[in-house]
C-alpha cells in the first residue's frame, strides 16, 4: 500500500479516538442534540447495540473505516481491525452496519471498494462479521447490503444482496440462494414471529415474507395506484409493539423527489399515505418502543433535512431537529429506545426524548469525545 493512503488511516484511526473526531465542537443553535465528534468525514452507519446501550459502532467515509464506543459516545477507538484497506485510486466505505442483538461484539459491516472509469469494472462489495468487538474480521463470501438479525435466534440473518435476498442460519457461514426482490434497500423483521419479514427496494417497492424469507409476495397497494405504478421503496420500520403496523418511504420509480411516507396497519396487506408531514422527501423512517410508540422520519424539505417525531402513529409530528442542521441520517438505540443518534456534515450527535408526550427532551448522558 503506498505509504500517504497508510498515513491518511492511521490519522483518521487516531482522530475518531481523540477529543471530538479531531475536530473541536461546533457552536449550538438550541436544541438538545449532544455533539460526540467527527473525523471530518461524512458518517455512513451508526449501529447501536440492542442488548448493551452503551455499545456503538459507526463507520465513516473514504478513506473508510470503522468505530466503536462501549460508553454511549463519551471515547472511541478504532474498530476495522483487519479489514481490507483501499489502494490508491480507490473510495473505500463501509456499510451498512449491524450488529448481533445478544452479543455487542459480534457485528456484520459491509465493505465496500469502488473506482472511477476506465477502472469501475475493479468494484466490489463484501461482508465482513467480527467476533471480537472489530479487533478482527472475517468475510463471508456475501455481497454487501442491508442486514437484519432475527432478535430470538442471532444465528439468523438475512441479506439484502443485489440478485436478491439471502438467509443465513449459521451467524453468516452460508448461505440460502437469493429469492425475493433485488436490490433491496431496507429490512425489516417482527420480532414476536420472525417468519415475517418485509423489504423495501429500489426497483420493486414493499415486499413480504411470511416463511422465512423462502417466499417473497409484493406488498405495494396503496402506494402503486392498484398496480399502475412502477414503485421504489428504500426504508422500511416495524411498530415493535404492534408488529402489524409498518411506515415505508416509497414512491414512483420514475421521480424520487415524489417520495412520501406510508403506514399499514394490517402487515402490508393494504398502505395510506401520511399526510401530517410537511411536503419534502422521505429519506428514512424508524420506530421506537415506548410508552407510547415513537415514529420518526428523516424528510428532506425546502430548507434542507428534518427530523419529525410522532407520538400518535403519523397523525401529528414535531420538528426535533435542533441544532442538527440537516442530517443525513439517524438510528434509534433498540436497547434505550429513547436515545437516537444523528449524523450531519459536522459529525456525530445524540439525544434522549422523554417516554412520555408531555415531557420536554433530555439531553443524554454522554460528553463530547475525551482522551
Amino acid at each position: 500500500m503506498p505509504r500517504s493512503l497508510l498515513v491518511s488511516v492511521a490519522v483518521a484511526f487516531s482522530c475518531l479516538a481523540g477529543v471530538g473526531f479531531g475536530q473541536e465542537r461546533p457552536a449550538l443553535r438550541g436544541g438538545n442534540w449532544t455533539f460526540l465528534g467527527s473525523n471530518g468525514r461524512r458518517i455512513e452507519a451508526i449501529a447501536p447495540s440492542p442488548s448493551s446501550p452503551g455499545t456503538i459502532y459507526a463507520s465513516t467515509a473514504g478513506p473508510g473505516t470503522v468505530y466503536r464506543s462501549a460508553d454511549a459516545g463519551q471515547s472511541w477507538s478504532g474498530a476495522a481491525g483487519d479489514l481490507p484497506a483501499g489502494i490508491e485510486g480507490s473510495f473505500l466505505d463501509f456499510l451498512p452496519l449491524a450488529v448481533d442483538p445478544l452479543t455487542p461484539t459480534t457485528a456484520y459491516v459491509g465493505w465496500r471498494i469502488s473506482f472511477l472509469p476506465p477502472f469501475a469494472a475493479l468494484s466490489r462489495r463484501e461482508l465482513y462479521r467480527t467476533l471480537d468487538g472489530g479487533l478482527s474480521w472475517q468475510p463471508l463470501l456475501a455481497d454487501a447490503g442491508p442486514v437484519v438479525i432475527n432478535p430470538l435466534n442471532p444465528s439468523t440473518l438475512y441479506l439484502g444482496a443485489s440478485p436478491g435476498i439471502r438467509r443465513s442460519d449459521d451467524g453468516g457461514t452460508s448461505w440460502t440462494p437469493p429469492s425475493g426482490p433485488p436490490f433491496s434497500q431496507d429490512l425489516a423483521i417482527d420480532p414476536t414471529n420472525p417468519s415475517n419479514l418485509y423489504a423495501a427496494a429500489q426497483n420493486s417497492g414493499v415486499s413480504r415474507s411470511a416463511d422465512e424469507g423462502r417466499t417473497w409476495i409484493p406488498a405495494s397497494t396503496g402506494i402503486d395506484d392498484g398496480g399502475t405504478k412502477e414503485i421504489s421503496a428504500t426504508s422500511i420500520a416495524i411498530d415493535p409493539k404492534d408488529p402489524a403496523v409498518l411506515y415505508a418511504a416509497a414512491g414512483p420509480r420514475s421521480n424520487a423527489e415524489a417520495r412520501s411516507l406510508y403506514k399499514t396497519v394490517d402487515s402490508a396487506a393494504t398502505w395510506r399515505p401520511i399526510a401530517a408531514l410537511p411536503d419534502g422527501k422521505i429519506l428514512q423512517v424508524r420506530v421506537a418502543l415506548g410508552s407510547p410508540t415513537a415514529v420518526y422520519c428523516l424528510n428532506q424539505t425546502g430548507d434542507g433535512a428534518r427530523l419529525f417525531r410522532s407520538l400518535d402513529q403519523g397523525e401529528s409530528w414535531v420538528d426535533v431537529t435542533g441544532n442538527l442542521g440537516s442530517p443525513t441520517l439517524f438510528e434509534i438505540s433498540p436497547g434505550d429506545p429513547a436515545t437516537v443518534y444523528a449524523a450531519t456534515d459536522a459529525g456525530l450527535f445524540a439525544t434522549t426524548f422523554p417516554t412520555r408526550a408531555e415531557s420536554p427532551p433530555r439531553a443524554p448522558r454522554t460528553h463530547p469525545f475525551r482522551r
